[in-house]
């Protein structure tokens, strides 16, 4: 049964030739990512900030998103509105992860679909997971990038200073623009 639920969401779904698969966790970043990894937690703009780069070779790509949290959701539905494709999961908001919230066969089942659909994907940018690593196991040829190994600390110090004086750089042109009007 999982199979055809699968095999149904993949054909309604999956319209384009080329979509990218994202997986991003939200809900025990502190405790996983910061805690065991000694990472800090990476945000939606860095995942995005990869989709959009891939998005320039293949403009029509679909996304395909897999998180454990609404807001992720609401955020990436916002900047890439109808391309996003997401399977009908339980999430939490921004609070307890939904296996420790709701738990149970049927997130378990969501959480299984939802990695064999990544696995599905032409591109997979993830970051510290055992669902974008089941994905991995599903489909070990699959073209991928573990945001947490490119941007690490460092690097992702650099992007967000970087964001700030794009940001200020932005906000300067504003304001001579409307000096010179």
């Amino acid at each position: 049964s999982i199979q055809g639920k699968i095999e149904q969401f993949y054909q309604a779904s999956f319209t384009e030739s080329t979509v990218i698969g994202v997986h991003m966790r939200g809900t025990e970043r502190s405790v996983e990512v910061m805690g065991w990894y000694q990472k800090r937690h990476l945000d939606e703009r860095t995942y995005m900030w990869e989709v959009d780069r891939i998005l320039k070779k293949t403009p029509n790509a679909q996304i395909f998103l897999a998180t454990d949290t609404q807001t992720t959701v609401e955020k990436f539905r916002e900047r890439y509105g109808d391309r996003l494709i997401t399977y009908d999961a339980r999430r939490s908001d921004e609070g307890q992860s939904p296996h420790l919230q709701f738990g149970g066969a049927v997130l378990g089942e969501q959480v299984l679909i939802e990695s064999i659909m990544l696995s599905r994907t032409n591109f997979l940018i993830h970051g510290i997971s055992n669902v974008a690593f089941a994905a991995l196991c599903f489909n070990p040829t699959l073209e991928h990038l573990n945001v947490y190994s490119t941007y690490g600390k460092s690097k992702s110090l650099k992007m967000t200073f970087l964001s700030h004086v794009n940001s200020a750089i932005q906000r300067l042109k504003y304001q001579i623009r409307r000096v010179v009007k």
